[in-house]
């Protein structure tokens, strides 16, 4: 998944998606003239991240919809499952993992649409080191954060590799013992970690877990079973208007990141065009449309997480999904 190095092609490969996403708004009216209000927890800090919505609230998509949407911001003090689970909030971008471990444990949460179709988190060392690939590792101190390590764990897996073998440290989020050559690789986030250490000067080697078998969704766009029996109507028109909005995102990225500023507590314009340009290859991959879900892929991440011991009892993993609103959206372009 070299998408980092790969910018320009990649993006030019969305260009026939970003045409079916136009049809999007054109065939599908809101089917409703009742203004609905919408509450959507975001998972993190408001940032480029999250710029799909923000352009769909800037240029009126939502509103089109006849939705009046409240974007929330995130952070380690707010508790996104309590929020959605408690009813206040309609929607949230959370995580596939939280979202699968919350459903063993009976919570009715069912995902709609996948944000990044490809997971941002990958393992990272300074390029003179000469780790470049899982075997690597080997004899290397690897800091992992407790996000990362049923990726990690499933990368060793993968490719036969004993965690004995190498010096598991405790995962830093501002890298100094990576920066002082402490510590030879670390996780890091294409849309974070990353970003801020190239722009501190380092030059990196990156090992990407999906590059290996390892795939695993990033940001899902969650809600309730109890608000899709209830409010079909309103899960259609949020959804066909966030896509939209990341439609127009991925092909207008000054427009989006300026419709970024508005929200973001980072003002800094060039790191978000920066967490815009690594996002645009998570969000389409280049192969059927963005937002869209893969059986395979959940399945794949189940299996992971039950190996891992991480779910709490075995469940029918297509309850924590739905295609249903995605295939309503796309087959009226089709």
């Amino acid at each position: 998944m070299q998408f980092v190095t790969n910018r320009r092609e990649t993006i030019c490969t969305i260009c026939a998606t970003l045409i079916v996403l136009f049809l999007i708004s054109a065939c599908s009216g809101s089917g409703s003239q009742e203004l609905d209000e919408v509450d959507v927890q975001l998972k993190w800090v408001h940032q480029a991240q999250f710029a799909g919505f923000y352009m769909a609230q800037e240029q009126g998509f939502f509103a089109e919809k006849n939705l009046d949407v409240s974007l929330q911001a995130g952070g380690p003090e707010v508790d996104v499952l309590e929020k959605i689970i408690s009813g206040e909030v309609d929607f949230a971008v959370y995580s596939p993992e939280d979202l699968l471990v919350a459903r063993s444990q009976g919570k009715p949460l069912v995902a709609v649409a996948v944000l990044y179709r490809r997971n941002p988190m990958a393992f990272v060392s300074l390029q003179e080191s000469g780790i470049k690939k899982p075997k690597d590792l080997v004899g290397n101190s690897v800091a992992v954060a407790p996000d990362g390590r049923v990726q990690f764990n499933a990368l060793l897996k993968k490719m036969d590799l004993d965690a004995a073998q190498m010096d598991l440290v405790e995962y830093d989020y501002d890298y100094e013992g990576f920066k002082a050559g402490k510590v030879d690789v670390t996780e890091a986030y294409a849309t974070g970690g990353m970003i801020r250490l190239q722009n501190q000067g380092y030059d990196l080697n990156v090992i990407w877990p999906d590059d290996y078998g390892i795939h695993f969704y990033g940001d899902a766009l969650i809600t309730t079973e109890g608000y899709l029996d209830e409010k079909p109507g309103v899960v259609t028109r949020f959804l066909q208007a966030t896509l939209r909005g990341w439609q127009e995102a991925m092909g207008n990225a000054g427009v989006a990141v300026e419709a970024t500023l508005r929200y973001a507590s980072d003002a800094d314009s060039t790191v978000q065009m920066q967490m815009l340009e690594a996002s645009v290859p998570l969000v389409h991959t280049g192969e059927n449309y963005p937002g869209w879900m893969k059986e395979d892929i959940w399945r794949g991440m189940y299996e992971t997480l039950l190996e891992e011991g991480m779910l709490d009892d075995p469940f029918t993993v297509e309850k924590a999904y739905t295609m249903q609103f995605l295939k309503d959206i796309y087959e009226d372009t089709e």
